[in-house]
């Protein structure tokens, strides 16, 4: 029979075996976190304005929308793969929040330091901020945005050539994908996704 010092000493060499597991654990997925965000994908939020870049004036109903994108690694190089989009449409004052963003992913992915962000509003250009720079900072940090107003067909049917969010839909971006059918219209072409009757 074990003595009652053998009993307790296992007891003990058991428990410290299990908290040092619990700690490993920890350990692991709090790595995995900071390397390279490759469980849980988070992004801060983004708020700021969208305004005419002649005037200075708020563009009411504009989409703002961010792609997040993260880099995936492969024997043949780097690629891409979008993570999610997040949509916000500007008030009667232009501004727009886009909130905290988390999302989990299991895919070997870095995502990105920024999203892409589109933005685009009625009867104005579409950009993409971090792809042509187009993005400035308030005096609080906000983003500002500048938009071009568009004046001839020509104008238009550059703007409906540009490019959307890879899995952009009525479901994820439903007010960018109103913005790009009205000009897509003005110039005689078929809308993405053209409503159905009876359907607001």
């Amino acid at each position: 029979m074990r003595t009652a010092s053998e009993r307790s000493w296992g007891s003990e060499s058991v428990r410290l075996l299990s908290n040092k597991k619990l700690v490993i654990a920890f350990a692991i997925i709090f790595a995995m976190l900071l390397w390279g965000r490759c469980l849980v994908y988070w992004d801060y939020p983004y708020s700021g304005r969208v305004i005419d870049k002649e005037t200075g004036k708020p563009i009411a109903g504009a989409a703002v929308v961010a792609e997040y994108v993260a880099t995936v690694p492969s024997p043949a190089g780097p690629g891409t793969n979008d993570i999610t989009l997040k949509e916000a449409v500007t008030d009667g004052e232009g501004e727009f929040h886009i909130p905290f963003m988390m999302t989990l992913n299991l895919d070997i992915a870095w995502l990105s330091r920024h999203p892409n962000i589109y933005v685009q509003g009625p009867g104005f250009e579409r950009i993409c901020a971090y792809e042509d720079d187009r993005v400035e900072r308030g005096p609080g940090g906000e983003l500002v945005f500048r938009l071009q107003r568009l004046r001839s067909k020509e104008e238009l049917r550059d703007n409906v050539s540009k490019g959307l969010p890879w899995r952009c839909s009525p479901q994820t971006c439903s007010k960018l994908l109103e913005l790009a059918d009205e000009d897509a219209v003005a110039v005689g072409l078929e809308p993405l996704y053209p409503k159905k009757s009876g359907n607001p």
